[in-house]
C-alpha cells in the first residue's frame, strides 16, 4: 500500500517507521511514500493507497478525479462537518448532478452550516450523526452494506472526528477505539481503493502517532 503525501507528513512516516509494520513495507524494506505531484499523473484508482495531507486543492483534484471516473464509484465521509456547501468539492459536484446523492455517506457529524444541512435535505444524504457513532452493530452493518455495494470506495478520513489534538479534554470526538473498529471493518473491503485522511491532527506533532495508528489499522 502507497502512501503519497499532500503535504509535509514526515513526522507520519517517522511513527511508522517505529512501528510493528510488515503490512506496509515493500520488498527492500522500507515504506513507500510519494510526493503527490510525482504520483498525480499515474492515479488510476485501481490499489488501496493512503494520501495524506492538508492541500485544500490537491485534496479538490483527488476527490474529483476518483468520483467522476466511475458513477459506479461512491465515497464515505468520515468529519464533523459534512463538507457538502456548494464551494466544497462533493456539494459543488452534487449541486451540478455530477454524481448521485446515493454516492455519498456521512458519518460523524456534529455540526453542519445551513447550506449543508439543504443540500443534505434536497439530495437525502445518507448521513449518521456523531452520536450515532457507537458500538451499535446494526449501524456499523448498515454502513458497511451501503460502502460495499461501490465498484470502488473513498474514504475521506478528517481527524476532527478525534477531537482537538491541543485540548483533548475540552472537544467532542468519537472514541477512538470506536473509530479504529470502523476502521478495521473498512479494512477487509475488497472495493476500497482511496483512503484520503486530512485535519488538525495531519498537520499537529502531536497527533502524527494517532494518524500513523490509523493508517496501520488501514493497510
Amino acid at each position: 500500500m502507497r502512501i503519497i503525501s499532500l503535504s509535509d507528513v514526515e513526522d507520519i512516516i517517522e511513527h511508522l517507521d517505529l512501528m510493528s509494520t510488515d503490512r506496509l513495507v515493500n520488498e527492500s524494506g522500507t515504506i513507500p511514500s510519494f510526493c503527490f505531484e510525482d504520483m498525480e499523473p499515474t492515479l488510476l484508482f485501481e490499489e488501496k493507497e493512503v494520501f495524506v495531507g492538508s492541500s485544500k486543492a490537491k485534496a479538490e483534484h483527488l476527490i474529483s478525479s476518483f468520483m467522476l471516473q466511475s458513477d459506479k464509484n461512491g465515497m464515505l465521509i468520515f468529519s464533523t462537518r459534512p463538507m457538502l456547501k456548494s464551494t466544497d468539492t462533493i456539494g459543488a459536484l452534487l449541486e451540478k448532478k455530477q454524481i448521485a446523492p446515493s454516492s455519498i455517506v456521512s458519518c460523524g457529524t456534529l455540526y453542519a452550516e445551513q447550506e449543508e444541512y439543504r443540500i443534505m435535505k434536497q439530495f437525502n444524504i445518507r448521513n449518521y450523526s456523531m452520536r450515532s457513532l457507537t458500538w451499535d452493530r446494526s449501524i456499523i452493518d448498515t454502513i458497511m452494506e451501503q460502502c460495499v455495494r461501490y465498484e470502488k470506495l473513498f474514504l475521506l478520513l478528517d481527524t476532527s472526528v478525534l477531537g482537538n489534538p491541543t485540548s483533548p479534554r475540552t472537544s467532542i470526538s468519537v472514541d477512538a477505539r470506536t473509530l479504529l473498529y470502523y476502521l478495521q471493518r473498512l479494512s477487509y473491503l475488497k472495493n476500497l481503493r482511496t483512503i484520503f485522511i486530512t485535519g488538525e491532527f495531519v498537520i499537529s506533532s502531536s497527533g502524527a502517532a494517532k494518524v500513523a495508528k490509523i493508517i496501520y489499522e488501514l493497510s
